[in-house]
């Protein structure tokens, strides 16, 4: 066999082994680089850029969410619409907001009916088959039919048999964060329906019960007093749509109005609080009655109001706060707004608690800049809290003197309330190119 000698070294040269240092753990190459990791220079200038980064993200993140909490709440608003039309098509007429046809005026034990506290159900629990709250309908319905196990709408406990401790599809802003309530609670809802430009006080003291004779809604000083939006009194009148002279998508349908925090204490937040001691708004008879003014001045800096909020004399009556029940309709504070006050202006009330009558109640959101509103037509808009009110000092024409001090009479025409006001009615008679 052929044998393979090594070639010759010339002067100068060495082997590849020769020229490497030896190591204790064997060859190093002499161009060999050491790399030492970052300095602490370069770390804080890389926490600084990601810092930066973070500071532009952020912002953009929050505002995502946002946008897509309010698109929740527009889409909850259109639920509530689509169900009110079906409730128009079933009946021929939008839900009451008090003394409704369906559940009190038309049911022949009118004692009965009284006795149960039907005339207290608010639109919602009229609309209930048709925004997927079936079950909660029964429920009710079973309790009346059956005259026994009556709870009102304003109690709370007894979960089991409770209609009125359920919660509903579709009924909570999720923008707004004071809707927590403990299961043995009346439920809150964060959407009003619009009793139009005037005080909404449905229940007003002259209106009495003849369980023998004529029943129930007449006045004992024979003035009617109603809304000027969609849903109104029952034994008045329940508007259908062919009543909405100024057009289904120039009318308010729903709006938002924050839910106050379930505690004892009063919020001065304008969105979930009510300013209190204000005296009788929207009463013009009464010579201690207040302008709409009187209420908007408690606006204070930011969302907040100025003076004493209402609140609760003790546990048992933290759901007589605003919104904290969805079922009940006699008073407005609860299920619904009116169209005077600009959006995220305060709401008021006269005593200390949303229970009083003369409660005023005001669309308010946790969205910026304004509130979603759902239209007759079924449209959901959002309206800028800097729409056009005109002149919040202006009472409407009503029925003055001390024997009629508080009797409120329907007044006609255009609505002092600038474009609110215009959007609150169903037959105000004002052009379009003023909306």
């Amino acid at each position: 066999m052929r044998k393979i000698r090594p070639a010759k070294r010339g002067r100068g040269e060495t082997t590849s082994r020769e020229s490497y240092p030896q190591t204790s753990r064997g060859l190093c190459p002499r161009n060999r680089i050491d790399h030492k990791g970052f300095t602490l220079v370069e770390l804080l200038v890389v926490i600084a850029i990601i810092g930066v980064l973070v500071a532009l993200l952020l912002p953009a993140v929050q505002a995502a969410r946002e946008a897509a909490r309010r698109m929740q709440c527009m889409n909850n608003l259109k639920q509530l619409g689509i169900a009110a039309h079906n409730m128009h098509d079933a009946y021929g007429h939008f839900a009451g907001c008090y003394a409704s046809k369906e559940l009190f005026l038309d049911y022949t034990d009118k004692a009965a009916a009284s006795a149960q506290h039907r005339v207290r159900a608010s639109i919602f629990v009229q609309m209930l088959p048709y925004f997927e709250a079936t079950p909660t309908y029964d429920k009710i319905m079973a309790m009346w039919t059956t005259n026994s196990g009556i709870i009102g709408a304003w109690q709370s406990g007894n979960v089991a048999n409770n209609p009125w401790t359920d919660w509903l599809p579709s009924s909570l802003c999720p923008s707004d964060s004071n809707t927590a309530t403990p299961e043995d609670q009346t439920k809150p809802i964060s959407y009003r329906g619009c009793f139009g430009d005037i005080r909404m006080n449905v229940d007003q003291p002259e209106y009495e019960f003849n369980a023998a004779s004529a029943g129930f809604g007449r006045l004992k000083n024979g003035v009617k007093a109603n809304g000027r939006g969609v849903f109104v009194r029952g034994d008045f009148t329940q508007r259908d749509i062919g009543a909405i002279l100024d057009g289904a998508s120039n009318t308010l349908l729903f709006s938002e109005c924050g839910v106050a925090p379930f505690q004892t204490e009063g919020s001065n937040d304008i969105r979930a609080g009510m300013a209190a001691g204000v005296p009788r708004v929207h009463d013009g008879g009464n010579p201690n009655g207040s302008p709409p003014s009187a209420c908007y001045d408690r606006r204070g800096s930011g969302k907040t109001f100025t003076g004493t909020a209402t609140f609760s004399t003790n546990a048992a009556d933290i759901n007589k706060h605003h919104g904290r029940r969805w079922g009940d309709g006699q008073r407005g504070s609860w299920t619904l707004f009116c169209s005077i006050l600009p959006p995220n202006a305060p709401s008021c009330s006269l005593g200390n608690s949303a229970d009083a009558g003369e409660a005023f109640n005001t669309a308010n959101s946790y969205h910026t800049g304004g509130v979603n509103a759902c239209m007759a037509d079924g449209g959901v808009r959002f309206f800028s809290e800097t729409i056009r009110t005109e002149n919040l000092d202006k009472n409407p024409p009503q029925p003055g003197g001390p024997s009629n001090e508080s009797a409120l009479k329907l007044y006609s025409g255009p609505s002092l309330y600038g474009i609110w006001g215009a959007l609150g009615t169903v037959d105000g008679g004002e052009t379009a190119t003023s909306l």
